[in-house]
């Protein structure tokens, strides 16, 4: 079994096997994730679980319906933390304890090198669409590091 890399993600111009991407590479970095076959242990907070589970999308081919519903199934809480954590629907809103989410902090989270892109890929396309909104904003910081990338451009 290949060994998970310990936290988050490879935005734009970080290192990845010794070799650095910049931005305008995004595909080769893309390809060298898919080749390399490597879990990635992300922590994410509730608030990022329900970001993530908003963004995935619906619809795709084969392969990427059996990423998204594995990775709907990873990050939707069990029944266990509905109780801990008192999560309840109100008003179509999704809420929870905040001082649970406090006391546990983040909780770590595998998400495979397909499911990664896919979420990637997801962000860059409400970016594009100019859907972003501040509910977003912390969880897409730690999907795509918006600030390396204009860095690039300039």
């Amino acid at each position: 079994m290949v060994q998970a890399h310990t936290y988050i993600c490879l935005p734009a111009n970080k290192i990845l096997c010794g070799v650095k991407f910049p931005a305008n590479k995004i595909r080769l970095r893309r390809t060298l994730i898919v080749a390399l076959k490597e879990e990635f242990k992300v922590k994410l907070l509730m608030r990022d679980r329900f970001v993530l589970l908003n963004i995935l999308p619906a619809e795709g081919d084969i392969s990427t319906i059996k990423i998204v519903h594995r990775l709907r199934m990873d990050l939707a809480p069990t029944e266990k933390e509905l109780k801990d954590y008192k999560i309840v629907q109100q008003e179509g809103q999704v809420v929870w304890d905040d001082a649970m989410e406090k006391k546990r902090g983040a909780q770590e989270k595998k998400i495979g090198p397909k499911a990664f892109i896919l979420i990637e890929e997801a962000f860059e396309k409400l970016n594009k669409d100019k859907k972003l909104t501040e509910g977003h904003l912390a969880t897409y910081l730690l999907f795509c590091n918006e600030k390396e990338e204009e860095e690039d451009k300039e």
